[in-house]
């Protein structure tokens, strides 16, 4: 994902990814709710994907710009891997069911908090210009 040179572009790219983190989210949900464990697997895998290429970028633009919070925005994005990488283990070892709530509501959780830390970041992105 190439580094956008203005800030409008890069919260625009930063919101669109957001926007498909959602989408994956409401499918995962959806799938884990109708017994579709194989298609929750698969798109739980997409989704951590995904927020691996979300914030790769992410980390990069707010190097760029000297970001203050970046080592704990850093830190954060490293333990929501890491609750990704434990959901995905789950669901490959248990049942879909016992463990469906648990799940959507850690992807729910997770995916609120980088939205709304996302947003902490663009404003002070749009501050800088």
């Amino acid at each position: 994902m190439p580094i956008e040179t203005n800030h409008s572009a890069a919260g625009q790219s930063i919101s669109d990814d957001h926007a498909q983190l959602s989408d994956l989210v409401s499918r995962i949900r959806s799938a884990i709710e109708t017994g579709q464990g194989s298609l929750a697997k698969e798109l739980l895998l997409r989704l951590t994907r995904l927020y691996g290429s979300h914030f790769e970028h992410e980390e990069r633009l707010m190097a760029r710009i000297e970001y203050p919070a970046l080592h704990d925005h850093r830190r954060e994005h490293h333990d929501l891997i890491g609750t990704l990488t434990n959901i995905n283990q789950t669901l490959h070892l248990e049942n879909l069911q016992s463990v469906s709530v648990t799940v959507a509501a850690h992807l729910e959780t997770a995916l609120k908090h980088t939205i709304e830390t996302d947003r902490r970041f663009l404003d002070f992105m749009d501050g800088a210009a």
